[in-house]
């Protein structure tokens, strides 16, 4: 029981640290996560628990980041690439192959506004992975898929980037996604009435 205790942690400690979900979806998603090993009523008193401890732990220490994180910095670089044109989505999809396909919908729904160019997005594993590791993979490509323009598109995206206080590293090859070596990441969750 204590080793399911500790897998259930960690999996609830990445979720509230990445800070998209919601109190409630972090708690189902562990239960469904263990669901096939333990009981669900077992499973769901924990997961809640856990959830409640870690989120307080989460606001508590908030508090005390100073001015601006290099989620804050992400954030803006990413507003700013989307009124560029280049539609900019974090925590997208599942995973990389499934993101290059969905992106098409988000492409199709910001075209209504204005023109788009190009696309960037990281998805969950890529979430994950810097929550843990500390460097964050971006992919990207061109509305039209033509190749020159999604090396251009990269390259703004670089740029925007670094204009933002984030470092880049990538060799400008097509077949290389666009990493952000050094990411602290500490991203901010909307405080409870409770907690202000």
């Amino acid at each position: 029981m204590y080793e399911a205790l500790q897998e259930l942690r960690l999996f609830i400690s990445l979720e509230v640290q990445a800070g998209f979900s919601s109190r409630e979806s972090i708690v189902n998603e562990a239960v469904d996560y263990m669901l096939d090993e333990y009981s669900p009523e077992w499973l769901e008193e924990k997961a809640a628990s856990i959830t409640d401890e870690l989120l307080a732990w989460h606001y508590s220490t908030q508090l005390l980041w100073h001015d601006v994180t290099d989620c804050d910095r992400l954030d803006e670089a990413f507003a700013e690439l989307d009124r560029m044109g280049i539609v900019a989505r974090q925590n997208f999809s599942c995973c990389q192959t499934c993101g290059h396909v969905e992106i098409g919908d988000e492409i199709d729904e910001a075209a209504i506004h204005r023109p788009i160019k190009g696309y960037v997005f990281y998805h969950q594993q890529d979430t994950d992975t810097a929550v843990q590791h500390s460097y964050l993979y971006l992919a990207y490509g061109a509305v039209s898929g033509k190749e020159s323009e999604s090396l251009m598109i990269a390259q703004q995206i670089c740029d925007v980037l670094e204009k933002h206080g984030l470092a880049t590293d990538w060799n400008s090859s097509i077949h290389t996604r666009i990493c952000i070596p050094i990411l602290e990441w500490k991203r901010r969750r909307i405080l409870p009435y409770w907690h202000i």
